[in-house]
């Protein structure tokens, strides 16, 4: 009697370590072969901003304006006075080189998007856009630059 009741207990641990092993093994298969997601507005949004501050920030220069940054010749798009040695405005000149650094980045990363400015209550002006059909989702961020006439607004749409 003995030697059956025990064959019983062992059988009983065999088959929880089976049911525990089977359930491992479809914990596994829906985790493991999720399929890869989309890219997420949550990266686009990482993408924008990131691409923002950096167009922004104090280190870039453009030598054919007596080496302003480019966020300087951005703030001049509210006055519009001054003028950089190829006899282009510093407004002007930002937008070229905004053109530029968005061709040699976003657009090699096959990413769509749409820049603006915008200059006090005038309506926005299309920089460069790539790819954003109308309609489509979009991701903005925008960023303020002060002055002493306006304020000068940078929109970066990343469309989907």
């Amino acid at each position: 009697m003995t030697n059956s009741r025990k064959s019983q207990i062992e059988i009983m641990g065999l088959a929880i370590a089976i049911v525990l092993v089977i359930a491992g093994l479809l914990f596994a298969m829906k985790y493991l072969t999720k399929p890869p997601e989309d890219k997420t507005s949550a990266s686009d949004r990482q993408i924008a901003t990131a691409f923002l501050n950096t167009l922004l920030s104090d280190k870039l220069t453009v030598s054919d304006c007596k080496g302003l940054e480019l966020k300087e010749l951005f703030q001049d798009c509210a006055a519009n006075t001054n003028t950089c040695s190829a006899g282009k405005t510093y407004c002007d000149k930002a937008k070229e080189v905004t053109g530029q650094i968005l061709t040699n980045t976003l657009e090699k990363r096959g990413e769509t998007y749409e820049f603006k400015i915008q200059v006090g209550t005038r309506p926005p002006e299309s920089v460069r856009a790539k790819g954003c059909a109308a309609g489509s989702d979009k991701v903005q961020i925008s960023y303020p630059l002060p002055t002493k006439q306006e304020t000068v607004m940078l929109t970066l749409a990343m469309c989907n």
